[in-house]
């Protein structure tokens, strides 16, 4: 949000500033600088505050960024309070400017991070520039609405300065040592082992035989007696 032309005190000052008017409300803001440019020399060191601040705003909308500032300045200097609250209003519309071209340059393939950083303190300048603007009257929206505006962009930047710092850190994966460049031979298959059955001594295998054959005894036995239990159970018929 801009401020208004201030250009009714200014009728007697002639034809440049009329065209200054009709060229800035036409878009013309070139041509309106020209005008007032034009009108602020006529008028010499008399050059009411009026001129010097329709001149900055013309250079504002101009892009004579630079010009804007100073003329502001000449007329904070000449008009006292009421146009010390507009030069502040106006050096945050030209902070904010600033921040825009450098928030552009930005965004351009491979541009320095530094640009970003001048985008955020160029928008940061506008927003205490517009604070300043707001408390010098009860109430001014224009001005509440672009610290607003100034904070929303910070914000903006902000996540846009994250994002490329992230993009500009060196990846962090662990690097492995270099491989050996020499061929190492596999590792030699285990070998197969043939199961080796140990031959029993010859007492051993006779104490086997015997614990066998005793076993068997025992079995041929208990299988007669058994069989002797089921005949007496039977009643005899003789």
């Amino acid at each position: 949000m801009r401020p208004a032309l201030l250009l009714l005190p200014l009728v007697a000052a002639g034809d440049s500033v009329a065209e200054g008017g009709r060229a800035y409300r036409e878009g013309r803001f070139g041509d309106a600088l020209a005008a007032f440019a034009a009108a602020e020399t006529e008028a010499g060191e008399a050059a009411p505050a009026e001129l010097r601040f329709d001149l900055a705003l013309a250079a504002l909308r101009a892009g004579a960024l630079a010009r804007a500032e100073s003329a502001a300045a000449l007329a904070a200097g000449r008009g006292g309070a009421r146009f010390a609250a507009l030069h502040d209003f106006l050096r945050g519309n030209v902070a904010f400017a600033r921040g825009e071209l450098a928030a552009a340059e930005a965004g351009l393939p491979d541009a320095e991070l530094s640009a970003i950083e001048r985008a955020i303190e160029q928008v940061d300048a506008a927003r205490a520039a517009w604070e300043l603007a707001a408390a010098s009257r009860d109430d001014w929206p224009a001005a509440r609405r672009n610290v607003e505006r100034a904070l929303l962009k910070l914000d903006e930047l902000e996540r846009q300065r994250r994002e490329a710092q992230r993009r500009r850190e060196p990846e962090t994966r662990p690097q492995s040592a270099d491989p050996d460049p020499t061929p190492q031979p596999a590792p030699p298959e285990p070998a197969e082992v043939e199961p080796v059955l140990d031959e029993l001594p010859s007492e051993e295998v006779a104490r086997l035989l015997e614990r066998l054959a005793r076993k068997e005894a025992e079995k041929l036995l208990l299988r007669a007696r058994r069989r002797q239990e089921r005949s007496a159970d039977v009643e005899k018929d003789w």
